[in-house]
């Protein structure tokens, strides 16, 4: 392992691990606004990771191991690397993570979303959006399919989908390691 994939991994690793504690402290006291917040931070270090994955030359693998390190923005061919492109790659590995930055985003960013204790945002989404949530939580996480998508029946799930990304986040981290 070189020493810049070596920090890499460190960065990676203390970001996740606070982002979990942070996570499931902040369910505890029912900040769940926040607590989707940081599933979004806890995917952007997944879809980076993936990125990585897809790229064949290590020379520009080590390039933004190492811009990461340095604190540097990724760039490719001069051009700033999207979270758009990222998540779009990402889905190839990991089907729910456009719909999980998404709603992350939501969170993230100020929005009607923040309004949750009174209007409900997942009541606003579309059919097939709503199926593919019920679907996703249910394979992953045992979410019962006669359950309506609402934010109180998805609430008591955030920590185990915290738990999903991290995993596979670590995973990729992994999967990094064998190829240095």
């Amino acid at each position: 392992m070189t020493p810049k994939l070596a920090d890499f991994k460190r960065i990676l690793m203390q970001r996740s691990n606070e982002n979990t504690k942070s996570i499931r402290l902040l369910h505890e006291q029912e900040l769940f606004g926040t607590c989707i917040s940081l599933l979004r931070q806890e995917l952007d270090s997944l879809i980076r990771v993936c990125y990585l994955h897809t790229l064949t030359n290590d020379l520009e693998l080590n390039k933004l191991i190492e811009d990461t390190v340095n604190g540097v923005e990724w760039r490719k061919n001069g051009e700033r690397i999207t979270d758009r492109k990222m998540v779009n790659i990402a889905s190839q590995y990991n089907h729910w993570a456009p719909e999980v930055y998404n709603f992350g985003n939501c969170f993230t960013h100020l929005t009607n979303y923040h309004d949750y204790e009174q209007n409900d945002p997942l009541l606003t989404l579309d059919l097939e959006l709503t199926q593919k949530i019920r679907n996703y939580l249910n394979s992953y996480h045992g979410f019962p399919l006669t359950s309506e998508v609402n934010f109180q029946n998805v609430i008591p799930y955030i920590p185990e989908v915290a738990l999903k990304i991290s995993n596979n986040l670590r995973l990729y981290i992994d999967h990094l390691n064998s190829r240095q």
